[in-house]
């Protein structure tokens, strides 16, 4: 025979408690049970295109040559990047930079400049070789290659004397150093039938440094000394 079932009796009061805390287990239960979130669309952030080096502006056509010299491309460092050109030449291209050594501005050459014509080129280069002591060989050997590419770009180069430096900015071998290498650079123009413009003789006094009033800086042009700058080259051109 089955064993009786036995009845469990409660005390008083004892279903109600057992009902609330049932009541309270589902509640608990209920809460872990996890909810779904809505789906968020992806949003893609906006990439901020950082800032580019502007290179300066090199001609877009093949100019076609003039019985003036119009399209003029300038070369070399801060004296150049200084000067504006396209008040004296509206089409000049300037092709200086700051701190450029002879070696920088023929790779700035070929690099920006070369595959194009024009009118003529004007080249001032050399002085910081100079002052950073750059060999001479070295700064004639890259003047040496520059005008021989320029050949292919123009009929009409145009050699530059170095500046004179003001007293007191640098020492004495400097100064001899611009003086050889200015007469250097005459006897090459004129060996290879180049153009030569006096920046020099225009600017210089008796003790070889830069008269008052043509520098601002020891080093670069006043107002006065480009516009000197620029009579001298104007008559160059002119011949």
């Amino acid at each position: 025979m089955w064993p009786k079932r036995r009845t469990l009796l409660l005390p008083p009061g004892a279903v109600l408690v057992i009902s609330l805390l049932l009541v309270l287990l589902a509640g608990c239960n209920l809460a872990q049970v996890p909810t779904e979130t809505p789906t968020q669309a992806f949003i893609i952030p906006t990439l901020t295109v950082p800032p580019t080096f502007t290179r300066p502006p090199t001609p877009d056509v093949t100019p076609t040559p003039t019985t003036s010299p119009e399209i003029v491309l300038f070369l070399g460092d801060s004296i150049t990047e200084g000067w504006r050109v396209n008040n004296l030449y509206p089409a000049a291209f300037n092709g200086g930079h700051w701190g450029d050594t002879s070696s920088q501005t023929l790779t700035r050459f070929r690099d920006r400049f070369s595959g194009f014509y024009y009118d003529a080129a004007v080249v001032l280069t050399g002085i910081n070789d100079l002052t950073g002591g750059v060999a001479d060989s070295i700064l004639r050997d890259n003047v040496t290659q520059l005008t021989a590419q320029l050949e292919g770009a123009t009929e009409k180069i145009v050699l530059c004397a170095l500046l004179p430096v003001g007293p007191g900015n640098y020492g004495p071998q400097v100064t001899q150093r611009i003086v050889e290498t200015n007469t250097w650079l005459r006897d090459y123009a004129a060996a290879r039938g180049y153009q030569f413009a006096d920046y020099y003789s225009a600017m210089a006094s008796s003790d070889g440094y830069a008269a008052p009033g043509f520098l601002q800086d020891g080093l670069h042009p006043s107002r006065t000394g480009y516009e000197t700058m620029a009579t001298v080259l104007a008559q160059t051109l002119s011949q």
